[in-house]
Order: structure tokens, then sequence, then C-alpha cells
């Protein structure tokens, strides 16, 4: 009898901390996404007022009419040199963007004004740098876009001239078409943002009593306590999550039981949250994943697991 009151207070333990971690990672997971949606948001915001200047229209005005804006009377290049001033300005109050870029619309898809930041020092992208883009999926994807509509890609590495650039530099791009009439399009105006500073806040506030993991909508790794993991569909595609971990046991919706899959003896509490990015399509989101060590209660003393529940579960 007495073994039996003890199974059952220890089973009933075991319930009450996984219902307490579970909390604790949803609350976590909430906070995680409410902080990146409010970042995407401000990004939004800045596309949108950069494609209200009054430089964009000007260009716009002198593409229509054969290269001089007959408003102004500014040529296409007056208005492309004065853009470069604003995206300067812009840049220079706003440190996460690391380029403003016009790419033209044409099939050969070559920037048409690019500022960009290099160690700490904005730059205007001479003609002669200007680069085609027309193979990157940011290209065609913006290519898509009706009038006011906005791209927003996944995380990657930012390439220059077909290569990985280093040091690595985590990037999100956010694009908004141009239109010179109904029937015809410029191209569209792109930002790149710097991507470190807001994935490194989410790690904080995972804290340290939890990990976090994001992946892209395909497993790939964004962010792992794993270096070697990060970013690997650009570095190391063969890694993803459903190879790295193994599901132990389905605890409730989006809460589970995982394993390394090359340490079973490791095993973790898991709360997934899909993370809307952009537009609705099935590739526009991430997968947030904070997770926690979990405990073998059944086999600790009774006390030192009502010792964790006060002291490792606040």
């Amino acid at each position: 009898m007495v073994i039996v009151v003890i199974g059952l207070f220890e089973a009933s333990l075991n319930i009450s901390v996984k219902t307490e971690v579970e909390s604790r990672l949803h609350e976590t997971a909430d906070h995680i996404d409410a902080q990146m949606q409010e970042q995407l948001d401000k990004y939004r915001r800045d596309i949108r007022f950069l494609h209200e200047t009054p430089p964009i229209s000007g260009l716009v005005r002198a593409m229509k009419y054969n290269g001089i804006d007959p408003d102004s009377q500014n040529t296409y290049q007056q208005w492309a040199e004065q853009l470069q001033t604003t995206f300067v300005a812009f840049m220079e109050h706003n440190q996460e963007y690391d380029q403003i870029r016009i790419i033209s619309g044409n099939e050969d898809g070559l920037e048409l004004v690019r500022v960009e930041r290099v160690l700490g020092k904005i730059q205007r992208v001479k003609a002669s740098q200007l680069q085609s883009k027309k193979d990157r999926d940011y290209f065609s994807a913006s290519l898509q876009l009706a009038e006011g509509e906005l791209y927003m890609s996944q995380f990657s590495l930012n390439r220059e001239f077909g290569q990985i650039e280093v040091p690595y530099r985590p990037t999100l791009r956010i694009s908004i078409p141009i239109f010179i009439n109904e029937h015809q399009r410029l191209g569209f105006l792109i930002l790149n943002i710097n991507a470190q500073p807001i994935l490194d806040s989410l790690v904080l506030m995972a804290g340290n009593q939890f990990q976090l993991v994001m992946t892209d909508n395909d497993g790939y790794y964004l962010v792992s306590p794993n270096d070697r993991e990060k970013f690997s569909r650009d570095l190391a595609p063969e890694l993803q999550w459903q190879n790295s971990y193994q599901m132990e046991e389905a605890i409730a919706q989006d809460f589970t039981k995982v394993v390394r899959a090359d340490d079973v003896s490791t095993v973790f509490y898991a709360y997934e949250k899909k993370v809307r990015v952009a537009g609705i399509s099935e590739d526009g989101f991430l997968l947030i994943r904070v997770l926690a060590l979990s405990v073998s209660l059944l086999r600790w003393p009774w006390n030192v697991v009502l010792a964790y529940m006060f002291f490792c579960l606040p």
C-alpha cells in the first residue's frame, strides 16, 4: 500500500511539473512571437514610408517621360541621386538596415539605385558596381506583387556576386513594387535588414533556463544552441530539425518530449509555435521551438522534486 501511495504521489508530481513546464514554454514562445511581429511591423511601416517619398515618384515620372520629369524638370539621374541622399539619411537613423535598393523589373534585374552599409559606413554605390539580381528568389517573387503588396523573404545569409558574404550576415529582405502606370512596372524597392540583432534578442528572451531553436518551414535551422546547425540551408543542408530530433512522446498539442538523434540520453520538453513572416503561402512562416531539459522525476527523491518545482520553475 505504501508503494502504491508513493507511486501515485510521484506520478502526480510528474504531471504537475509537465503542466508547469508546458505553461512556461508556451508563455516564452508567445513573447518571442510578439517581439518578432513588432519588429516585422516596423519594417513594413518603414518601406511604405520610403515608397511614398518624393524622389520615388520623381524617378517614376522621369522614366515615364523619356528621362525628364515634367513636373520638376529634373532628369532621371538627378532624381536617382536625390534618392540616394534620402536612403543615406534614412540609414543613418535606422541602424538595422544594411542595403536599400531600387531594382529594375526588366529581365536583366539590374540594380538602379543602391546604398549600403560597409564596415559601419554608409556608401552610395557607383553605376559600374551595380549588380544583376535576376537569378535571386526575391527578384521573381517581387515581380509578382500587385500595387501596395509587400514581399518578405525568409531569413538567409547575404550573398554578393553569388557568394555567401564572409563574415556571415543574416539578412531579411522586404520589398514593394514601383509602377510607372497600371500596365508598366518600373521595378521594386527592397530593403536588406541585418537580422542578427533581432535573432540575438529572441535568444535572450528564452533565458538561461530554456533553449531556442528556430527553423524555416522546411526544417532548416536559423537559430540553434549548436553553432554547427545555424543557417543550415546555406551552410549545412543535411542538417534539419526532423533529422536531428526524434519525438519520444506527444504530451499535448504543440507540446512534446523529444530526444537528440545523436544523443538519445538527452531528453527535452519542446513547445512549438508557428510564426507568420510573410504572405499566406505555406513557405511564409517560421517554427519556433522552446526547449527545456527534461528531468526524470521518477528517479528523484520527492523532496528533490519539490525543490525543483519551487526553485527551478518559479
